[in-house]
């Protein structure tokens, strides 16, 4: 049964090509033809059922207002961005050098065998991090510093307080955190610089699975909580390697929640070709990921306990109201990402879902927010509204003992910001993120991506388009330097 018509490439020759998103025994699949190179099927969503729940929950974004690319080619080959584009930057990559101390077979920027060395100077991130400042409707706030391995610059600090400086509230550094388990006083550096994540790779608990820097988790540790650093564990799950660990990374995570904020799973997203035998393999869907936690955790983490991304966005909309201030419109695509919070009441692990009822209250305030706000009393007349949607969609005597939600969301509602702090340090986030390739790439949910590249020659560019359509190669070349041996380690 078809589901919908969109548009996707082929994973041969990256031809534009219609495609089919259909159902069948409750998967949803990508079927796409191309005149040369045949007929394409790829796993899509391994729940037709959870497939359409999410999708109920698309939201419009904003257009870039001054997009840095005409489009000739047409989508998805005039990414820049375009005025096509239907979400601003959320999160902004900068890839600072290719150079890496690790070699991942999954990774995205393929540093080991890419035969040359790309690593912009100071100056040219710094015309990258005034880009993204320049976006309109209005500027980018949170920018992630990736690579290869960041840390391997000398100057990654003065980066991060550069940065700082223009304004950019969340700075995340993407790492394998060797160098911080190496150098104390780095992680020091860091965080007084104003890094506010360590983005960190974290493939499981075991040798086997986090093979690369097993070792060093301890150390990595230890330095972030001397240091003070605050990580987010960044699992690529993988079927049939690491996906039985996910549940326990998460319990690794709550028991150091003193300074891991979030788990991040991010399914395999497959760079190169490869057979379809093997990618059903080790294909991982982020339904596949729910499922897997239900039944790791026991019921603990409920499959209904994950919501799309864009469930948040009548919260924004309503904020800025209240707020006057303009806020971040999370409109990712809904198959693009899943979300829930986790809470440690003592031994006790709470999701979110089990004290908030999260379907009706984002309704009734998505209602609320299409109210007009003209006026203090009318203001006045909202935010008492609000208290009793909110008295009336969270049971407090379901809630952790010390977590007063009713407070802390009206005022993170009416403009009291420094509370989504406050509340991020009493939760855990758990998170998936399932990145496109060629086989699953759907245009629809690229139109939507909130994660962007900025890149050395002014442009913005979407990160599965990036990283699929040859926009990777093309700009690291262009923008190389000699290769001298040993470079990259």
């Amino acid at each position: 049964m078809m589901i919908k018509e969109t548009q996707s490439i082929c994973p041969t020759c990256q031809k534009l090509l219609p495609a089919r998103i259909v159902e069948e025994d409750n998967k949803v699949f990508l079927e796409k033809t191309c005149p040369t190179h045949g007929f394409f099927r790829e796993i899509y969503w391994s729940d037709a059922k959870l497939f359409k729940i999410f999708d109920e929950f698309q939201e419009m974004g904003f257009t870039p207002e001054n997009p840095a690319t005409k489009i000739e080619k047409g989508c998805p080959f005039d990414c820049g961005l375009c005025k096509l584009h239907e979400s601003q930057t959320l999160l902004a990559n900068i890839d600072v050098t290719n150079r890496c101390n690790l070699r991942c077979s999954y990774c995205f920027a393929n540093s080991a065998v890419s035969g040359y060395l790309y690593e912009p100077s100071f100056g040219e991130i710094e015309k990258m991090m005034d880009l993204l400042r320049a976006e309109k409707p209005f500027p980018v706030l949170g920018i992630q510093f990736s690579g290869g391995e960041p840390l391997l610059r000398t100057d990654i600090v003065d980066l991060v307080k550069k940065a700082r400086e223009k304004g950019f509230t969340q700075v995340l550094i993407a790492t394998n955190g060797i160098q911080i388990a190496k150098k104390l006083k780095l992680a020091k550096q860091l965080q007084d610089a104003g890094v506010t994540t360590l983005y960190m790779k974290f493939n499981g608990l075991t040798p086997e699975t986090n093979t690369e820097n097993h070792d060093f988790i301890p150390q990595i540790l230890e330095n972030c909580r001397k240091a003070g650093l605050q990580i987010s564990l960044v699992p690529t799950i993988i079927k049939g390697f690491n996906d039985y660990e996910a549940y326990a990374i998460i319990k690794f995570a709550l028991k150091n929640l003193d300074i891991v904020r979030a788990v991040n799973f991010q399914p395999i997203s497959f760079c190169g070709r490869m057979p379809a035998k093997e990618r059903n393999q080790k294909r991982f869907t982020i339904p596949c990921l729910i499922s897997a936690l239900e039944e790791q955790s026991n019921g603990t983490i409920p499959r209904n306990a994950f919501y799309p991304i864009p469930t948040v966005v009548p919260l924004s909309k309503l904020a800025e109201q209240l707020s006057n201030q303009k806020q971040a419109i999370f409109s990712a695509h809904p198959h693009c990402g899943a979300a829930t919070y986790l809470f440690k009441d003592d031994e006790k692990v709470i999701p979110i879902t089990e004290f908030v009822n999260v379907t009706a209250l984002v309704k009734q305030i998505g209602e609320l927010s299409k109210e007009k706000q003209k006026g203090l009393a009318k203001k006045v007349l909202t935010v008492n509204k609000l208290r009793k949607i909110l008295k009336k969609n969270i049971i407090k005597e379901k809630a952790p003992k010390y977590l007063k939600l009713n407070k802390l969301l009206l005022e993170l509602l009416t403009g009291n910001f420094n509370t989504l702090l406050e509340f991020h340090l009493k939760t855990l986030f758990v998170g998936a993120m399932h990145f496109q390739d060629k086989y699953n790439l759907d245009v629809a949910r690229l139109k939507k991506c909130v994660i962007h590249y900025a890149t050395p020659d002014g442009k913005i560019i979407p990160f599965c388009a990036y990283n699929n359509l040859g926009y990777r190669e093309k700009i690291e070349k262009a923008h190389s330097k000699e290769l001298k041996p040993g470079t990259l380690k």
